[in-house]
C-alpha cells in the first residue's frame, strides 16, 4: 500500500470548512429571531398602550365611579389614572412598564404635559396628539400613536 492510495476519513480542512459553514448559518438565523423577538415586543407594547389608552376612555364615557380618566406617558412606562389631574399616589392607578427594548419619544400633547385626560359623556380629549412607541435597538422601526380631540385612538 502506498502513501498516495486512498484513505478513509475526514481531513481537518473538511472539518473546519464544515464548522465554518454551521456558525454563518446559525449566526444569520439567530439575527433573523432576535429581530423578529425585537419586532414582536413593539407589536405587544403598541397594543397594551392602545388598550391603556381605549380603557381610560371606556371608563370616562361609562362614568364609573363617578369621574373621568386619563393616561400618564413616561418614557418607559404608562399609568391609567382616576380623576383629572395625576397623582402617583392614587390607589385606583394602573401601571403599565415598557418592555426594556422599548422606549416612548416624541410626546406632543396640546397644552404639553404628559397626560392625556378624557371627559365625560363626549369622550373628547383637550391634550391631545402624538408620541411614538421606538425599539431602542433599531429606531427606524416605531408606531406612531395619536390621540384625535375627538377622543379616537389610533395608530401609524
Amino acid at each position: 500500500m502506498t502513501v498516495r492510495e486512498k484513505t478513509k476519513g475526514v481531513t481537518i480542512l473538511e472539518i473546519i470548512l464544515v464548522l465554518a459553514v454551521l456558525m454563518i448559518v446559525s449566526t444569520l438565523t439567530l439575527q433573523g429571531l432576535s429581530s423578529y423577538r425585537y419586532s414582536q415586543a413593539l407589536s405587544s407594547e403598541t397594543t397594551q398602550v392602545l388598550s391603556f389608552l381605549n380603557k381610560a376612555r371606556t371608563e370616562t364615557l361609562s362614568s364609573k365611579e363617578d369621574q373621568g380618566y386619563g393616561v400618564r406617558i413616561n418614557g418607559d412606562r404608562i399609568i391609567l389614572f382616576p380623576g383629572l389631574v395625576f397623582s402617583s399616589s392614587t390607589p385606583g392607578n394602573e401601571e403599565h412598564i415598557l418592555n426594556s427594548s422599548i422606549e416612548i419619544s416624541n410626546l406632543s400633547l396640546a397644552g404639553g404635559g404628559l397626560d392625556i385626560i378624557f371627559e365625560r359623556l363626549t369622550g373628547e380629549s383637550q391634550n391631545y396628539g402624538t408620541f411614538r412607541l421606538i425599539l431602542q435597538s433599531d429606531p427606524l422601526q416605531y408606531r406612531i400613536i395619536s390621540v384625535k380631540q375627538t377622543g379616537f385612538i389610533s395608530v401609524e
